[in-house]
């Protein structure tokens, strides 16, 4: 029942003066009742503004729809054309040494089928350019380095200082010998579904495979384990930042105490050949002043090439070294 209603109901039988206050009450409530409805409209009407930056929200939402679509389709990522288990390997790819062809990638998805000093030229895996499969495959890291033209190899010392750890490497090289890292074309690992029976090494090709006075594959430096860091690192300032999680090894001595409970990693950082430092550093030592200042914490480490360049394109290799122990 309304308020207007009850109250003249309430009216009947009272006394004279009840009944005028109680009319008076009930004229008040149809009033406000009458009103009410467009107050509420009144309130509720988007302004102008509310509706263009309504209308802005929906066109950005449907700008990036609509480009992470096209980017899905995007023609200049060209897939192999071949059924089996396919993978993209992602820049930044790490050059081998100072070849412009010759590139390395990390490889997290076919380690069971890796070749290696004691099971060599095993690898069913092939490297695709775009859809153009690359060859010869099972190809040394040196005629790939010096020679290229499409030679690769998967790869992995397991009885040799590591590379990314224990991660194995796909080793290869363009199909014209230009360069990977910025050739703009897509590379793939391709595990074929029709896999063909293992077959003989290649015979190699003496005057590719020497090595020479600067070795074309640069052995890491020496410690009891060396792991290339890479290929590619945050950046903040003058740091540069690489995370693991693969190696046991760094993890424990990034927990390594000194005397007073402090942590003192026996890590060694190299810039190719030169020794990094000073090691356990502060982040805004590394970021700021640079110059070869690092820290290792368990789960990665932060440091500085020894002339602040950026070490995602300055072409050097760094590597985490932990000593032989004395």
């Amino acid at each position: 029942m309304e308020s207007s209603e009850l109250c003249r109901q309430l009216s009947v039988g009272a006394s004279p003066d009840a009944q005028v206050v109680l009319e008076g009450m009930a004229s008040d409530f149809q009033r406000r009742a009458e009103v009410a409805p467009q107050d509420f409209r009144r309130f509720h009407r988007p302004s102008r503004r509310v509706i263009f930056c309504g209308a802005l929200l929906l066109l950005t939402a449907a700008y990036f729809c609509a480009a992470y679509w096209f980017k899905a389709l995007d023609p200049s990522m060209i897939f192999p054309k071949v059924r089996g288990r396919i993978v993209s390997l992602h820049r930044l790819f790490v050059g081998i040494h100072n070849s412009k062809f010759g590139v390395m990638a990390p490889d997290y998805w076919f380690g069971d089928l890796v070749g290696s000093l004691s099971h060599p030229c095993r690898s069913p895996v092939r490297i695709y350019e775009n859809d153009t499969l690359l060859g010869p495959n099972h190809a040394t890291m040196r005629s790939i380095g010096r020679a290229g033209m499409g030679r690769s190899e998967h790869w992995t010392s397991d009885d040799a200082q590591k590379l990314y750890g224990n991660v194995p490497i796909f080793f290869f090289s363009s199909s014209d010998n230009s360069d990977p890292r910025t050739n703009g074309r897509s590379y793939w690992a391709v595990l074929p579904e029709e896999v063909e029976p293992a077959s003989a090494c290649p015979a190699s090709d003496p005057s590719l495979d020497e090595p020479e006075d600067d070795l074309f594959f640069a052995p890491p430096p020496s410690g009891e384990l060396a792991i290339l860091l890479g290929p590619s690192f945050e950046r903040h300032g003058n740091a540069a930042v690489t995370y693991f999680v693969q190696s046991a090894e760094l993890q424990a001595a990034a927990r390594v105490e000194c005397v007073g409970g402090v942590i003192c990693s026996p890590l060694e950082l190299y810039e190719d050949y030169v020794r990094l430092g000073p090691g356990q550093s502060t982040f805004s030592e590394i970021a700021e002043a640079g110059r070869g200042h690092f820290a290792h914490a368990p789960t990665s480490i932060a440091f500085s090439a020894s002339d602040n360049s950026d070490p995602n394109t300055n072409g050097r290799k760094y590597w985490a070294v932990i000593p032989y122990k004395r």
